[in-house]
């Protein structure tokens, strides 16, 4: 977003005030510091971390560079650490920072202390960052002294850093909301972005072999990120961690210490032409951590009770388990921390995080029950840790041993409901009795009609689709999906989509993309009795499915004395997971969690 700026604002947003200046406008395009390098080291006395970063700016940017922060969110099952030892430097806003703990919705954040470089100040945010802002770091400059202490262990960090820029006035006819999306817009547009390494919360609850795929995660990431550089040690890096791991598995921690011990002297033998002081501190420290709590000799790990640890994912026809909830103390819950910078996308999604959310409660190998499609039942075994691509995200997934079927006939099958505890689930099944499907057509019909009626005397112009009600009645309805799956006693739970398709006249100038009405729903009835209608929404679309979410009911888990429905509901671009309670005739939405988008 390029644009030669005439009239113009000031605007400074300082962690919670917002300021403004008059300045004497420059022209030309926005300030680009995209050739921006971002260096952190750690170094530890004792329980306490220091983390040190450095920024460069190179001579090729035209911005200056006036603020910096970096993500501190707590994860949801991080242990909870003090702050003794722990103390802030010259130039901290104290004020600031406490008047920012105490809003309601800023987002928890681990103990830190903060020491800024001479002439620049430091902060908490109300997004879950610690910030700095102050004097102008030029192109072509570096600058040192952004320095975080806290007592936990290093992990990955979004940062994001900010050049001066001066604000286009906001135009007289814009509302305020206008105007600030469109501050928001250029903020967005010249702020550098990316990874380093920062502190992170250790597991509540620890499990060695969760911990060890946490730190092949992090050799990963390193090789990724350039910060392991070594072909050679990335290798020697890897075996290590493969008989770290058998060690754990065959309960014998002592060998597993010696293989950790030899794996940190790698690292601390190794040149900065192998390994950056990133890929040293990260992999180092929790190294060191897993190292320092294994005991010498084997003993068992605490177990949890069923309430506490049934975790649901969406099992993928890779053979990938994407979990996405968690039913804890009798409720679902899936608010983990998000960890995507400073743009807040809310609790409940599992696109883009640092860290995956569940490897503190659930043993990464384990078994994992999968219900599909027309009551296929699987058994399947997590083998291990991994991202996998959900449209333009990253998300965290566990690889199991199942081998997907090339065949695409099978393909829907092999998608479906998967928990890492075996509990009563009910299948949902493609309804194929002509008979009922007749019957539930009949009912449906003029409940189709009449929303569609509705909907299109709202519009002028819908493409293809009649204003004609006689003309509409022309068009059949069908079923583009008819489930259903029992509940109890002969009593079924239907999910349906039924749509009227409008071909394209013959002289249309688009492509052949036929226009669609489109109503979803539920039912709760017996085969081939009545049908009560619990739940219904109507929309248009055409054939390229934008604008409409469509469903994919997976199954019925019974828990607790109370039915939840699990299902996937997806978008032209972008995919969630639900979960809805059924009380009599009533569905209620229990949970969605954002699966993914583009």
């Amino acid at each position: 977003m390029n644009k030669i700026i005439y009239s113009c604002l000031f605007i400074v947003i300082t962690f919670s005030a917002v300021v403004v200046h008059s300045e004497t406008c420059w022209g030309g395009e926005l300030p680009s510091i995209r050739d921006t390098k971002v260096n952190a080291e750690v170094s530890s006395n004792g329980a306490i971390y220091t983390y040190s970063y450095t920024i460069s700016s190179a001579p090729a940017n035209s911005g200056s560079i006036w603020s910096f922060g970096i993500d501190i969110k707590k994860p949801r099952e991080g242990m909870e650490l003090s702050d003794d030892g722990i103390a802030n430097g010259p130039r901290y806003m104290i004020n600031t920072s406490d008047q920012v703990l105490s809003e309601p919705n800023t987002p928890k954040m681990i103990p830190v202390g903060l020491w800024s470089p001479a002439n620049w100040i430091s902060s908490l945010d109300v997004f879950g960052h610690a910030t700095w802002g102050g004097s102008l770091l030029q192109p072509g400059e570096s600058l040192n002294g952004f320095q975080i202490m806290s007592s936990e262990l290093p992990g990955l960090r979004d940062f994001i850093i900010e050049p001066r820029l001066i604000h286009q006035s906001i135009e007289p006819d814009m509302s305020p909301e206008e105007g600030l999306a469109m501050i928001q817009e250029v903020e967005d547009s010249v702020a550098f972005k990316g990874k380093t390494i920062g502190p992170i919360a250790p597991p509540k609850i620890f499990n060695p072999i969760n911990f060890i795929e946490r730190i092949n995660n992090y050799v990963n990431k390193s090789v990724t990120l350039d910060w392991l550089i070594d072909p050679a040690l990335i290798i020697s890096l890897q075996a290590d961690i493969d008989a770290i791991r058998s060690f754990i598995e065959a309960n014998d921690p002592s060998s597993a210490k010696t293989a950790l011990s030899h794996f940190m002297t790698l690292l601390d033998e190794a040149s900065s032409s192998q390994r950056t002081a990133e890929a040293y501190g990260l992999l180092f420290y929790n190294a060191k951590y897993l190292f320092d709590k294994l005991h010498d000799t084997y003993i068992p790990p605490p177990q949890l009770s069923n309430t506490d640890n049934l975790v649901v994912g969406l099992f993928r026809s890779d053979g990938v388990i994407v979990p996405f909830a968690r039913y804890q103390n009798k409720k679902w819950v899936n608010s983990w921390p998000n960890q995507d910078g400073f743009i807040k996308k809310g609790e409940g999604s599992v696109g883009d995080l640092n860290e995956p959310w569940f490897e503190n409660f659930i043993d990464i190998k384990n078994n994992w029950y999968f219900w599909g499609l027309n009551s296929d039942f699987k058994i399947l075994n997590s083998k291990k840790l991994l991202q996998v691509m959900s449209h333009c995200e990253e998300v965290w997934g566990l690889q199991t041993d199942f081998v997907p079927m090339t065949n695409k006939i099978y393909a829907e099958r092999q998608t479906g409901l998967a928990l890492n505890i075996k509990q009563n689930v009910r299948s949902f099944v493609k309804q194929v009795d002509s008979t009922e499907t007749n019957q539930i057509h009949s009912s449906i019909y003029p409940i189709f009609t009449e929303a569609e009626n509705k909907a299109r005397s709202g519009v002028t112009s819908r493409g293809q689709i009649p204003t004609s009600k006689v003309e509409r009645e022309k068009v059949e309805m069908r079923f583009n999906k008819l489930y259903r799956a029992e509940i109890d006693n002969g009593d079924y739970l239907y999910y349906f989509e039924a749509v009227k398709e409008y071909k394209k006249s013959s002289g249309s100038n688009e492509y052949s993309c036929n226009d669609i009405s489109f109503l979803k729903g539920w039912l709760r009835g017996k085969p081939n009795g009545k049908h009560k209608l619990l739940d219904y929404s109507f929309s248009f679309t055409d054939c390229d499915w934008q604008r409409v979410d469509t469903n994919k009911p997976y199954g019925i888990l019974r828990i607790d004395e109370r039915l939840f429905i699990i299902l996937g509901k997806f978008s032209y671009e972008s995919e969630n997971y639900l979960i809805l309670e059924l009380e009599d005739l009533r569905l209620k939405k229990i949970l969605e969690t954002y699966g993914g988008s583009c």
